[in-house]
């Protein structure tokens, strides 16, 4: 016997609405045994908390969820079928397109470009089809009449269904067509049980004919929620054959007024909404119900809703985090890493394709290095998770173009690194295994082969012993890599029959990638009760005190799957098909019943929330549904618009009991460090201080680093003394850096062969073509053969360091007219202190020593190493000082307060080492980017050669930038010899810094915050 009961306080009221269907206490034993079927994990689970406490125990009853129901009974009448996951499906659809397409059976499909998606909406396609109740013959007969892609997929779905039946497979929706064949015979299995099906809004036409056999063998009710039965405009839960009902009669006052005490205005909104015209006035603004629309995009309003809940926590100590819902229809594992970052405790069932998984790109990994063509990231990525970390070398050289290259290359990067060189060989060879073309077979067992690599497995899991952390992604990892192994054994047995089918192995990769993406596995949460994040399917029938609804924009809410590509409305809507699958209209009105329990789900207040602005700060439309709403509220109600912060702030702050202790120590550090006389975050203690004096005081120092340091102590630290080199991916053509050194070579020699000399007009053609053998005799070649992108790409840069390089020689016979040839190039890399290689032949040993008047011992002077890029002269000992910048020019202002070094270091230099008797006019940056050479500091000698008086120094203005600087880099050895290694000061730092994520200003090492620390 079917029976159907509208229950109008199903939902709001578990307990009550049980004791209305069979009493106040379980059946005896031996009397019928009930088995509950829920239509969701998460409203089973709700009933089984609301159902415990009221009568005590189960007394027998089972709780089960449709599918699994469907399962049980398989088990008992078709023991011989396998289950077919989702990748298994989309092999066996790939399988069955390869066959039709061998036959010349489906011409339009065989076109289709076989992307991840293609199998995947096929097999949402032919899902569909079973859902509607339709077999591969009933569908055929439908679209007689129709088009060719129509009839295509009637042939994929006919093969599809033969492939299952001969292998005895079933997946998801075979599984209840199977059932619902087998169910019309006796069972023994079946006697004694009742079903009692809740909480669904729809079914399937399959899950209603099983309905409908079952209730032959044993009594079958069906519970509807009837809370919404007045809202015309909703589509009531019903079954799709629209069968008649028996409504139990129970009265919904006592829910109604208990939800009327104080919270006036939610009862208005769950009882008003989509009811039909408007009845009664709202009633004011009480608290019930609480607008956020928030600028910035999703999470930003994650941000918002996480604040308001905080909130909403601290000011009622009664209100516990697990009486709180956030429903959200954006991933539930962003909702859940944004709300765990403000130290809130979250109870969520987070779930993702398993493609995503780390375990799942290593097994991807192999094929798409071959897939590359041996291409540079990829195969890094590929060592990498060999467990073969790349050294520095690797990031330097030309990129290896084919396998031989790479072991070549690999060989000679670890040649004196033997466990690394056997690894990187064991890699290789491995990939050396992988063919273009084999068959399923050949590339699944490779797979397992590379899935039980012993390097892989050394690399990817952690050690069995160590911190819980570890041992936890011990545990998930190994169970991602037992679901890729299963998964990768059963399409070896699925392609058992097709050892002849030979792949190319792109088509494979293909496959292989989409079987992933369709796989589902379980991300592992915290164990803690906590705020419930729940998707709006698993929120239906459950309660809360407090309920957030986010996500309220147009294109999220509400949510229409969208059409099939094959099974397009308005390609079927002139078919009998039609009348089988659901429209846009039946989608718009079931998600606005899904709406309606949704705001149902909050006893005491509710929280609606949208985005006003996007991620890029345009405006957004909200939901129809906040329309609505809207409409049904007081016009006094308030509408709060938030803009929230920076989104990295809560991620700076500690939410558990270890990185607290963390924050403690760290204190406690900081104060013994300046009880030790140690001030401030990075500094080092005398000891270490006494071996920076040791090793420092008598080398002679670069000013480079002095500028490092005095833009940011800890960057020099990092830079000079711990050595970290940031590695980044290789440029296939020259980095700035690296085409600023051509450059500088290129115009050494090119200076060195017109030494003395002043450059002339008349000879502009034969400078340009010198110009141009120089820069191709060192600017980097590739062969076209091998790359013609990199050969080109080559080309393009050599052309333009030519055409930069050709202005710089215009621009020095333009200065050669304009001063009459007063000043000539003498010396060119002009090295002192030691720096005597590629230099200039009249280079020194000798550095440049700085010293200051009344200092104490411990405080020595300052030796200094240096290349000066060029010095011009003219006959009567007056010299200019030239140094080459391919990038950004430094500010005036800054070489007069000392913070750039350079140059006024420079002109001591050759004053003291060079030029004793000579006179500087002037010390400039020559900008090879803009050919101009008259930034810098000069002196009034130089306003006859065409300097602007805004460089013009007075005689006190030159000799105070010359002391500045001195007092200025003796500031800074001074300080690098005490140990003091200190963060950028707030707000100084550098536009950009390759150690800013090892570097923790932003919480250690402010110098003004002393005390707060």
């Amino acid at each position: 016997m079917l029976q159907i009961i509208r229950h109008p306080d199903l939902y709001r009221d578990p307990v009550g609405a049980i004791r209305d269907l069979i009493g106040d206490e379980w059946p005896k034993s031996g009397d019928r045994r009930l088995v509950f079927i829920f239509s969701t994990q998460t409203l089973l689970e709700y009933w089984e908390e609301q159902l415990l406490p009221a009568f005590g125990s189960w007394g027998g009853v089972r709780f089960v969820l449709f599918d699994g129901f469907v399962r049980d009974l398989l088990q008992e009448i078709r023991p011989d079928l396998s289950d077919l996951t989702p990748g298994g499906s989309i092999l066996l659809l790939r399988l069955a397109v390869a066959e039709l397409a061998k036959e010349g059976r489906i011409p339009y499909l065989a076109k289709a470009f076989p992307a991840v998606g293609f199998y995947a909406t096929l097999r949402q396609e032919i899902s569909l089809l079973k859902r509607a109740g339709l077999d591969p013959v009933s569908f055929g007969h439908l679209v007689r009449t129709a088009d060719q892609p129509l009839h295509e997929l009637a042939a994929v779905y006919a093969r599809y269904q033969q492939l299952l039946s001969e292998r005895h497979l079933a997946d998801g929706e075979e599984k209840y067509r199977q059932a619902v064949a087998e169910s019309d015979k006796v069972l023994p299995w079946l006697q004694g049980k009742e079903l009692l099906v809740i909480g669904f809004t729809d079914f399937t036409r399959q899950q209603e004919a099983l309905l409908h056999n079952l209730s032959s063998q044993m009594k079958v009710t069906v519970v509807f929620d009837h809370g919404l039965a007045d809202r015309h405009e909703l589509i009531q839960p019903t079954l799709p054959s629209g069968e008649k009902t028996q409504e139990l009669i129970y009265s919904p006052l006592k829910a109604g007024q208990e939800a009327m005490e104080g919270r006036l205005l939610l009862a208005h909104l769950q009882q008003n909404l989509w009811a039909g015209p408007p009845g009664t006035d709202p009633p004011g603004s009480d608290g019930s119900v609480e607008l956020l629309k928030v600028k910035g995009g999703s999470r930003h309003e994650l941000v918002a809703v996480a604040n308001e809940v905080k909130r909403l926590l601290a000011a009622d100590p009664s209100l516990t985090p697990g009486d709180i819902a956030v429903v959200t229809p954006y991933p539930v594992d962003e909702v859940y890493r944004i709300l765990t970052a403000f130290g809130l405790p979250v109870t969520a069932q987070i779930s993702g394709s398993l493609v995503q998984e780390p375990a799942a790109q290593a097994l991807l990994q192999p094929f798409r290095v071959i897939l590359s063509a041996f291409e540079w990231a990829e195969m890094v990525k590929y060592l990498r998770w060999g467990g073969v970390y790349p050294p520095g070398q690797l990031y330097r050289v030309n990129p290896p173009a084919t396998l031989a290259e790479w072991e070549t290359t690999l060989t000679a990067i670890f040649a004196d690194k033997e466990e690394q060189g056997a690894c990187s060989k064991a890699l290789l060879t491995f990939l050396a295994r992988i063919p273009q073309k084999a068959t399923y077979g050949q590339y699944f067992q490779l797979c397992l082969d590379w899935l039980d690599h012993p390097l892989l497995l050394d690399n990817f899991i952690p050690p069995s012993e160590g911190a819980t952390p570890f041992l936890q992604a011990r545990f998930v990892q190994t169970s991602f890599l037992g679901k890729l192994r299963s998964l990768v054994q059963k399409g070896l047995s699925l392609t058992a029959s097709y050892a002849a089918l030979e792949v190319q192995l792109a088509d494979f990769y293909l496959t292989l990638e989409a079987m992933l993406s369709q796989e589902v596995t379980t991300k592992p949460t915290s164990w803690r009760s906590g705020i419930r994040v729940l998707t709006p399917t698993e929120a239906r029938g459950l309660s809360f005190r407090v309920s957030f609804l986010v996500g309220l924009n147009e294109g999220v809410v509400p949510r229409l799957t969208p059409t099939g590509w094959l099974l397009r409305e308005e390609r079927v809507l002139d078919l009998p098909l039609a009348s089988l699958l659901p429209t846009n209209r039946e989608q718009l009105r079931r998600e606005r019943l899904l709406f309606s329990y949704l705001l149902k789900t909050a006893r005491e207040k509710l929280v609606l929330s949208c985005c006003q602005t996007n991620e890029e700060g345009e405006a957004v439309n909200p939901s129809s549904f906040w329309e609505d709403l809207i409409e049904l509220l007081p016009g006094a109600q308030p509408i709060k618009e938030v803009e929230t912060g920076s989104l990295i702030a809560p991620f700076s702050s500690f939410n558990s009991a270890a990185l607290a202790s963390e924050v403690d120590e760290k204190i406690r550090a900081a104060l013994a460090r300046q009880r030790a006389g140690r001030a401030r975050n990075g500094y080092l203690g005398p000891s270490e201080a006494q071996l920076l004096r040791a090793k420092l005081s008598d080398k002679p120092f670069g000013i480079s680093a002095l500028e490092e340091y005095m833009t940011c102590p800890f960057l020099y630290f990092c830079r000079r003394w711990l050595r970290i080199d940031p590695l980044g991916e290789p440029e296939i053509i020259p980095s700035r850096l690296t085409e600023g050194s051509i450059a500088h070579l290129v115009l050494k020699e090119f200076f060195h062969r017109h030494r003395g000399e002043v450059l002339l007009r008349k000879s502009l053609d034969m400078y340009l073509t010198e110009i141009r053998n120089l820069v191709q005799k060192h600017y980097p070649q590739a062969e076209a053969k091998k790359s013609m992108l990199h050969h080109n790409l080559l080309v393009l840069g050599r052309e333009h360091l030519i055409s930069l390089l050709t202005r710089v020689v215009q621009e020095e016979v333009a200065w050669g007219e304009k001063t009459d040839g007063r000043f000539i190039p003498r010396y060119f890399e002009l090295g002192f202190g030691g720096l005597l290689h590629d230099a200039d032949a009249s280079s020194t040993p000798q550095p440049l020593v700085l010293t200051a008047e009344d200092v104490p011992p411990d405080r020595p002077p300052l030796k200094i190493w240096g290349k000066i890029d060029r010095v011009d002269t003219d006959g009567a000992g007056n010299f200019i000082v030239y140094d080459y910048k391919t990038g950004t020019l430094p500010a005036q202002g800054e070489i007069l307060s000392g913070k750039r070094l350079q140059l006024p270091l420079y002109l001591l230099a050759v004053s003291r080492l060079f030029l004793p008797e000579g006179r500087p006019v002037g010390a400039a940056y020559y900008s090879l980017q803009q050919a101009n050479r008259l930034r810098g500091i000069w002196r009034a000698e130089a306003q006859v050669l065409g300097i602007g008086t805004r460089n013009i120094l007075t005689d006190e203005e030159w000799t105070a930038t010359l002391k500045n600087a001195v007092t200025a880099a003796l500031q800074s050895y001074h300080a690098i010899l005490q140990g003091a290694f200190p963060f950028c000061p707030p707000k100084l730092c550098p536009d950009y810094c390759e150690f800013w994520s090892i570097c923790r200003q932003g919480i250690w090492g402010r110098e003004d915050q002393d005390a707060a620390e």
